[in-house]
């Protein structure tokens, strides 16, 4: 997530336009996690709104944009991970291109979904949106040997089905799962609905607050005004004896 640390700065204090910088910069990544990981559209946009929603709760408790950043990887992954009982078919699978019936890579597609899901999660995060061992641990909440040994484990069983075939398989999955990066023109207006929303119930809280503290104080003052406790300012007199 490229990020300045000015606009971050922003963000975190609920800055409209820096939110919209701050969501619109991972959102691709963000979207193609979710729709690749579970296999749907449907699900995968409700995985978004989700990660967003919870986003802009917890931008002010964010310290860096690193932290931002881990942030987003771990829980579109576990959130992703809460919808498994949603398996795609092979009509509304996200990484088969609707216009690709080539049984091999069918087939392959059908294996990839079969595996475990935190193999399937690092095969797809580490070669696909090109995770390193490490940022892939912390996406999926493990250590950097689990998450090696989840990658390995995807490899032994995919390899040996897709045979000489399989770098090719594989590119396809990658090129698949590019094409899932969201259009810039369709994102930013859903982008600033959203953050409208989430931040109108806090508007409305601080204006409450605001409305509270202005009228404890208006009373305050008209009571200190009838007791005689306001002290009298050295420009004034006292009203004249009748």
């Amino acid at each position: 997530m490229l990020l300045d640390e000015t606009t971050f700065h922003h963000a975190r204090n609920l800055d409209p336009a820096a939110i919209e910088s701050l969501l619109g910069s991972i959102s691709p990544c963000v979207h193609r996690m979710a729709h690749a990981l579970t296999g749907r559209p449907d699900v995968g946009d409700g995985i978004v709104h989700f990660v967003f929603k919870q986003a802009i709760h917890h931008l002010p408790t964010w310290r860096d944009p690193d932290t931002a950043e881990r942030w987003f990887y771990h829980h579109t992954v576990l959130i992703s991970r809460r919808a498994s009982q949603h398996q795609p078919t092979l009509k509304n699978e996200t990484l088969l291109p609707p216009t690709d019936t080539d049984p091999q890579y069918l087939a392959f597609i059908r294996a990839l979904r079969t595996l475990p899901q935190q193999q399937r999660e690092a095969f797809i995060l580490h070669h696909a949106e090109r995770l390193l061992i490490r940022t892939l641990a912390i996406a999926m909440d493990c250590s950097t040997h689990a998450a090696e040994l989840h990658l390995k484990g995807a490899h032994s069983i995919l390899e040996p089905l897709a045979g000489p075939a399989f770098p090719a398989l594989k590119d396809r999955m990658i090129q698949a799962y590019q094409r899932l990066t969201p259009s810039e023109h369709l994102l930013r207006p859903s982008l600033r609905r959203q953050i409208k929303r989430s931040l109108f119930p806090r508007r409305i809280k601080r204006l409450i607050k605001l409305v509270i503290v202005l009228t404890l104080l208006a009373a305050l003052l008209y009571l200190a005004h009838r007791e005689g406790w306001l002290p009298t300012l050295p420009f004034t007199s006292p009203p004249a004896n009748k």
